[in-house]
C-alpha cells in the first residue's frame, strides 16, 4: 500500500511566486505557507507581466532567476517520500500576460508528481476459484514504485528526465505497516 494518502493530490503547504516584466527582468520574489489569504506580489506598471507559482516545494524565491529566459532550467530535487507525503505533490503553473491594472490573478498549478494506483482483479488470474477466497496463484505478490524521478523542471517544455543515476528515488514509496489484502 502506498504511504501517500488520499489528499495528498491536492495539499498545498506553501507556495513562492516571482514576477517577470516586460522587459523579461525578476521584479519581484516571495514565499508563503498555506494558510495565507492573500499573496501580494511586485508587478511592473507599465506592460504585461508573467508571473510564476511553485507550490509545496518550499521556499524557492532566491532561486529564481534574474532573468525570465532562464527560467525553464530551473531545477528541484525532491529528496525522498517522506518529503512529498508531508508537504503535499510538487506543483508549478504560469500566469502569462497579467496586466497591472488588474486587482488580482489566477494561477492554475498543475502536479509534477502522480499517486499511480493499480488495482489486482483476482479473477483473471491462473488458480483462482470462486468458492474458495483468496485462492489465485501469483508469482509477484507485491507491486512496487521504484526508480521515480526526483529531479524535476517545473516550467520545462521537454519534461523532467533523469539525467544520471543520482536523479533517482533509491527506494519504494511501499511502507511495510500498510501491507494488507487490499493494498493499492
Amino acid at each position: 500500500k502506498s504511504v501517500f494518502s488520499s489528499g495528498i493530490e491536492s495539499r498545498m503547504s506553501d507556495m513562492t511566486l516571482a514576477s517577470y516584466g516586460p522587459d523579461g527582468k525578476l521584479t519581484d520574489s516571495r514565499y508563503y505557507e498555506a494558510g495565507q489569504e492573500s499573496m501580494p506580489l511586485v508587478v511592473m506598471s507599465d506592460g504585461m507581466s508573467n508571473v510564476y507559482a511553485l507550490v509545496n516545494m518550499g521556499d524557492m524565491s532566491a532561486l529564481f532567476p534574474h532573468m525570465e529566459a532562464e527560467v525553464p532550467d530551473m531545477e528541484y530535487t525532491i529528496s525522498s517520500y517522506d518529503e512529498v507525503e508531508a508537504k503535499g505533490f510538487p506543483m508549478s503553473g504560469v500566469l502569462r500576460g497579467f496586466d497591472p491594472g488588474q486587482d488580482e490573478g489566477v494561477i492554475k498549478v498543475k502536479r509534477l508528481f502522480a499517486k499511480l494506483c493499480v488495482r489486482i482483479t483476482h479473477r483473471g488470474l491462473s488458480g483462482y476459484s470462486p468458492s474458495v477466497p483468496y485462492s489465485y496463484n501469483l508469482c509477484n505478490k507485491s507491486l512496487y514504485v521504484r526508480q521515480a524521478n526526483r529531479r524535476i523542471l517545473p516550467f520545462s517544455d521537454h519534461g523532467s528526465q533523469a539525467l544520471e543515476s543520482s536523479d533517482i528515488l533509491g527506494q519504494s514509496d511501499f511502507h511495510l505497516n500498510l501491507n494488507d489484502r487490499n493494498a493499492y
